[in-house]
């Protein structure tokens, strides 16, 4: 059976299957993960939205809130479309997804890699009634919250430079 797509274009059901058969395993599940991340991330977007919207606090008192609350909004909500159209395109084999991918897991390496290191080092004031132990752990849970997505992101940035996953994107 042959259909017609808007450009004119006839394709068969071997054409479309051959697009699926020609995608690897890992390159599916890594585009489902970036789905589900990116849904989760328009979520938070969401959320963010609707606090900006139910937010009660008169300016003159933090005057700085509300707007720091709108870029939440809107980054979050851009992060997740761009995580939708990557996902989208991955599946599609689109070079420019690849890319959007190596672009987002050096983001990671970038961005995390020194507050990871610094974490550790920062010091925070005992609060009275808080256990001695308890700042020592915050501050290494803070680093291998920064370590997850150091290693992450280098595990995208080394799955989606291998010669296996750029030649099913050419």
């Amino acid at each position: 059976v042959d259909w017609l797509d808007n450009s004119g274009m006839v394709y068969s059901r071997e054409d479309s299957s051959m697009a699926a058969m020609n995608r690897s395993r890992g390159l599916t599940i890594g585009a489902l993960v970036v789905f589900v991340g990116s849904a989760l991330t328009l979520i938070y977007g969401a959320f963010w939205t609707y606090e900006v919207q139910s937010l009660s606090i008169r300016p003159s008192r933090l005057p700085f809130t509300k707007d720091s609350m709108i870029f939440m909004a809107v980054a979050s909500l851009l992060a997740g479309a761009w995580g939708v159209a990557t996902a989208y395109g991955l599946l599609n084999h689109g070079e420019w997804a690849r890319i959007s991918v190596l672009v987002f897991g050096w983001l990671c390496i970038v961005y995390c890699f020194l507050p990871m290191l610094y974490f550790p080092m920062l010091g925070l004031k005992h609060f009275d009634g808080t256990p001695a132990h308890f700042n020592p752990h915050v501050l290494l849970g803070g680093a291998a919250f920064e370590a997850l997505f150091v290693v992450v992101g280098g595990g995208l940035v080394y799955f989606f430079s291998k010669k296996s996953i750029t030649d099913q994107f050419t």
